[in-house]
């Protein structure tokens, strides 16, 4: 990629992220990962699908499937391949995607059986589903696309039993906390965990849960 391209990047970066989200950012290139972080439960609000900016496209809403990854995994900058999401989809996680006119503008995936974050990891119950991995593309943001999509997963899940939604963010991520919180999402744990050059990882330990 460009130069020019990549210092529009940071441009979005700088706008949308902290500086501490930043500065984490960093550290974790020079191998040393460290990420605090909240567990929140959720559950789907009351009152309807949260707003938009004011004449959005044409959006569509869909479950994402294998020959969707491809797009998936053409986001800039995440360095993540195909095969890396369709082996998600092999191990039964879903996504859900939002589409602008066509194009991929925001997706989040989900799990039926488990909280599998790196830090904290624990078996789910029946009616119970792991949110992960939301992400809403750089020309998109702003757009209160993330809210909406979340809503609209609780009610996909809704419709197969599910009443309670379990999500994890980092501390220093202030855009998704606030979209939680908007949602209704409360925080039940706080936890870190530290990698350090991919070898050595310790961190705390997750919480009771509530039956």
């Amino acid at each position: 990629m460009s130069i020019i391209a990549y210092i529009k990047h940071l441009a979005e970066r700088f706008r949308y992220e902290t500086g501490s989200q930043m500065l984490l950012d960093t550290l974790d290139r020079l191998g040393v990962s460290i990420h605090p972080f909240y567990l929140f439960e959720e559950s789907l609000p009351t009152g309807g699908p949260p707003p938009v900016v004011p004449g959005f496209g044409d959006v569509e809403i869909r479950p994402l499937g294998a020959r969707d990854m491809a797009a998936v995994a053409a986001v800039p900058w995440r360095g993540l391949d195909e095969d890396f999401f369709l082996r998600r989809l092999e191990r039964g996680n879903g996504c859900l995607g939002l589409f602008d006119r066509g194009r991929l503008a925001a997706f989040t995936w989900y799990d039926r059986r488990a909280c599998d974050y790196d830090g904290w990891r624990f078996p789910l119950s029946d009616g119970e589903a792991y949110l992960f991995d939301s992400f809403t593309l750089t020309p998109w943001r702003g757009k209160g696309l993330a809210p909406y999509l979340r809503y609209r997963v609780y009610e996909e899940l809704a419709a197969r039993g599910c009443t309670r939604f379990y999500s994890v963010s980092v501390r220093t991520n202030r855009p998704a906390l606030r979209f939680k919180q908007k949602l209704g999402g409360r925080v039940v744990g706080k936890g870190w965990l530290v990698t350090v050059f991919r070898r050595w990882r310790f961190g705390s330990r997750p919480p009771g849960r509530r039956a």
